[in-house]
């Protein structure tokens, strides 16, 4: 209930002050785990990449200091936010995030780990690969534009953009030892989807483009040749 309520809070912010607009919602399958994967520019990101669900809660992670912040902490775990610890390997993050899935339900991760402060995309942390090797769930692209920009001054309530992908696998790499070679590229392949999205429907992306390939740039990662 609580997720609900605050989701639909969320949500009528973002519909009646901010103009929402999502574009390929219908992506999303109806049923089955699913890894929803979006570009991070906003403390506003997380609850509006959940209005692209009409299914049950979606599930993140967040830093774990933050479930030590009295009250806080039991409301993002009333709204199906777990912890995890940065920085260092969280077992029992990934395995919370493996019941997720095989529960046939929806988690949704940052693959860059942390908000950009600039727009462009950043070199992916290996969890959300990780994750997508491990259980082979599909992975759902989500592009935001404009979240960055709310509340700032001359147009404090932007109109806010969600495109939502075609699902996709890893599956070139089902089987595979995952090496730190097989991460890069597995985590390259998820944040060339969401750049392509992030310049899609003839409006300007988010990050610069890369002159070289024509797509938003992604720090620090090579495209998968």
């Amino acid at each position: 209930m609580l997720y609900w309520f605050v989701r639909k809070l969320f949500e009528l912010f973002y519909r009646y002050v901010c103009r929402l607009r999502i574009e390929g919602k219908e992506n999303l399958p109806a049923e089955g785990p699913v890894i929803v994967v979006s570009n991070h520019i906003s403390f506003w990101d997380p609850p509006l990449v959940a209005t692209i669900s009409p299914r049950r809660a979606m599930h993140y992670m967040a830093k774990a200091e933050l479930f030590s912040i009295p009250v806080f902490g039991s409301i993002l775990r009333g709204i199906h936010v777990f912890p995890v610890k940065r920085g260092e390997p969280d077992r029992k993050a990934i395995k919370h995030s493996l019941s997720v899935l095989e529960r046939g339900e929806i988690l949704g991760m940052f693959p860059e780990g942390t908000r950009s402060k600039t727009g462009s995309l950043q070199k992916p942390e290996p969890g959300a690969a990780l994750l997508a090797l491990k259980s082979q769930a599909p992975i759902l692209p989500v592009a935001l534009v404009n979240s960055d920009k709310i509340f700032h001054k001359g147009n404090p309530f932007p109109t806010l953009f969600v495109r939502v992908g075609k699902p996709f696998n890893l599956e070139e790499y089902y089987g595979q030892k995952a090496t730190g070679e097989i991460m890069e590229k597995a985590g390259a392949k998820i944040m060339g989807e969401i750049a392509t999205l992030l310049e899609a429907g003839g409006r300007p992306p988010l990050a610069p483009r890369n002159a070289a390939v024509g797509r938003p740039a992604v720090e620090g990662a090579d495209p998968i040749r």
